[in-house]
């Protein structure tokens, strides 16, 4: 059984309001600290109940492990089946997540996660690898990607020093065309929207990376550095200590 490391005293984060926690439940998603992130993100979540949403828009109606990705056992990609930090400035600095529970194929070097979770039978769990800030408009859009099967296609180089993050889902949400079945039958054009990160210099685990954007064509520029604060065994990763200057508050994730 893997054994996390307890969560020091004084390591903790402001706690939500009383209604922020009620808005937070009634649209079905949860709020967390992330000092515990190794355990609620790293866990296969064999035992918890699904939300209602996922009960009644995604046809689950009991718990559901999430399954094993194997990225794990590349060991120059280990680091982001930890539990990685977006380290940086931009509008969802802080947010965890982890590629312990997609679909990771080695032949193509490619690995598929399902971000907020959707309608993927057979796929396992999907909920609760990717955190978002407690704020109105991610109660929508987090939902709102659930609907559409918001998924990243990670797709790595030869020697794993780089990938190309492709973004898909359902674009029928937007023609409230919201049929959760309907799997993540569009790529966005990489001209519209594109993401890459590059691992840093001195990385060889994967757990430093240069995480960078693009849209409307333009040249990619740097968004923030993703960083692993836990390893894949739930242990402090070479960056835990960005994890207590960076995360300002607790996190919202999907169940």
């Amino acid at each position: 059984m893997m054994q996390y490391e307890p969560v020091l005293k004084g390591n903790s984060c402001t706690p939500a309001t009383a209604f922020q926690s009620a808005v937070a439940a009634c649209c079905c998603l949860q709020i967390r600290d992330p000092f515990q992130s190794n355990e609620w993100m790293l866990s296969d979540n064999a035992t918890q109940q699904p939300s209602m949403f996922e009960r009644f828009c995604l046809c689950q109606c009991g718990p559901e492990a999430r399954t094993l990705s194997g990225i794990e056992k590349n060991p120059k990609l280990r680091g982001l089946a930890g539990v990685t930090l977006q380290d940086g400035a931009h509008e969802t600095a802080g947010s965890l997540q982890t590629l312990k529970w997609g679909m990771y194929d080695e032949s193509k070097k490619e690995l598929t996660l399902s971000v907020f979770g959707g309608f993927k039978p057979g796929y396992g769990g999907t909920t609760g690898q990717w955190t978002e800030p407690v704020e109105a408009q991610w109660c929508f859009l987090m939902n709102l990607a659930r609907c559409a099967n918001f998924t990243y296609v990670f797709r790595f180089d030869e020697d794993y020093k780089r990938a190309d993050i492709d973004i898909e889902g359902n674009i029928g949400v937007f023609c409230c065309c919201c049929i959760p079945c309907c799997p993540a039958w569009f790529r966005v054009p990489r001209w519209v929207c594109h993401y890459d990160m590059i691992q840093t210099d001195g990385s060889t685990d994967g757990t430093a990376w240069n995480r960078r954007s693009s849209v409307c064509g333009a040249e990619k520029t740097f968004t923030y550095k993703l960083v692993t604060v836990y390893n894949d065994e739930g242990q402090k990763g070479p960056f835990y200590n960005r994890l207590e200057e960076v995360v300002p508050q607790v996190q919202m994730i999907s169940f």
